[in-house]
């Protein structure tokens, strides 16, 4: 999918069938660097891209990711949205396990 402002995108290395990067036309390196209308345009089309890949995929829900900073993790100096398609019992675990972090 593209539009003026964004594209959405396979990415190198997928993590699951049908997941997608959106990301903006325009650089940008993170949500703490966007401005307002870049971002609502960002969010309007992983929310549409999303919609049509759960229907069109027979996927029953979404995972929406992204890290901003290197704190954060954010591996490449780009914003982007990771949508990964998701069906139960799939097996993929894209949360971290919060309790048993380090302090």
């Amino acid at each position: 999918y593209e539009n003026q402002w964004t594209m959405a995108i396979l990415p190198k290395n997928p993590a699951a069938d049908g997941h997608l990067l959106v990301i903006p036309k325009q650089h940008v390196t993170s949500i703490l660097a966007c401005d307002e209308e870049i971002w609502m345009q960002v969010t309007k089309t992983a929310k549409k891209v999303a919609t049509d890949c759960v229907k069109s995929g027979n996927f029953e829900g979404i995972n929406f990711l992204s890290a901003h900073g290197a704190a954060a993790q954010q591996s490449v100096n780009h914003l982007h949205i990771h949508l990964i398609p998701r069906k139960e019992g799939d097996g993929i675990n894209a949360w971290p396990d919060f309790h048993d972090s380090k302090k």
